[in-house]
């Protein structure tokens, strides 16, 4: 009696314990860093907690299941928190198709990850942390078919060259607090769309998590400065859930059109959060949005296809 007494406290106790973790996952956790940093991971969360709950269930753990069915409850709310991703159905004016890309600098296989890029057959290409060796070799495979470009490139991560099959109208390299990003006008289908592509602080720590915060409010001011639709994209090292998206979303009325979509860690064309982002303001919409495996990097690329509704 005394063991089953034992055995069904320490049963109890995990479940309460993940009854806590399921509040800190789904309240506070953006204002202390190594929490964040776990939240991020909500949406291999939520199908890992939903798995345990149903092996505890069937082994009939019943108050460890329920424990678990919560966290894995309060994991999903927050996955959900972002929304769906807007889509203009046809017909719409001529589409921009752009692809953002994270190559990870100290890859080697340039060619493949151009290729990857080309694949997608993209109007306007992003490509982040290049250094001076990527900027050479994309000049060097992509000037004949894109012609037109921005080049930021930089030795600690967080370089980014900017491609074009169009003209780049005032292309220019601003900084966004220490890092660089790249403004830019492109005509689509004889309108004017603002191009915004940027890269943030990855939040390793407490003070790179404030760094980041920072420019997001810099980025939603620097959104605001200009009524031309405009489309914000990079690797924004922030998941849609985070706070400081949710403030920037709501201030300048941005919307992500990727739904969720996991980008980092990849492995064999999958992952785990959703870190790269691409955002559109007013009449912007999309026709489709997907992922693609970039050759020797830790991101999946994301792709597409940026259109104008009918009035």
């Amino acid at each position: 009696m005394f063991r089953l007494q034992l055995a069904t406290r320490w049963k109890v106790g995990l479940s309460i314990g993940f009854l806590v973790l399921a509040g800190v996952i789904a309240f506070g956790a953006d204002k202390i860093w190594p929490l964040l940093m776990l939240r991020a991971f909500a949406i291999p969360m939520q199908w890992g907690f939903a798995v345990f709950a149903v092996v505890l269930f069937l082994l009939r753990h019943w108050v460890l299941s329920a424990g678990v069915a919560v966290a894995a409850i309060a994991a999903w709310q927050i996955s959900i928190f972002a929304g769906p991703a807007i889509a203009i159905p046809n017909p719409c004016f001529s589409g921009l198709r752009l692809v953002q890309m994270n190559v990870l600098q100290p890859n080697t296989d340039h060619e493949g990850a151009i290729q990857a890029a080309l694949a997608e057959n993209p109007d306007v290409i992003c490509f982040q942390e290049v250094d001076q060796t990527w900027t050479e070799a994309l000049v060097k495979a992509l000037t004949t078919k894109y012609p037109y470009r921005c080049l930021a490139p930089r030795d600690d991560l967080y370089g980014m060259a900017l491609f074009s099959r169009f003209p780049l109208e005032g292309a220019a390299v601003q900084m966004l607090g220490p890092m660089p990003a790249i403004e830019a006008r492109v005509q689509c289908g004889g309108m004017t769309v603002r191009l915004i592509a940027a890269r943030l602080r990855a939040p390793e720590s407490l003070f790179r998590l404030q760094e980041r915060n920072a420019q997001w409010i810099r980025l939603a001011e620097w959104t605001m400065e200009d009524t031309l639709p405009t489309a914000v994209f990079g690797d924004l090292n922030t998941a849609t859930w985070d706070d400081a998206f949710q403030a920037y979303t709501t201030t300048t009325g941005m919307k992500d059109i990727t739904s969720n979509a996991p980008t980092w860690p990849a492995f064999q064309g999958h992952a785990l959060v959703p870190l790269d982002h691409v955002l559109l303001s007013g009449k912007l919409g999309t026709t489709g949005s997907g992922t693609f495996t970039i050759p020797g990097s830790d991101h999946l690329g994301l792709s597409t296809t940026i259109c104008f509704a009918w009035e």
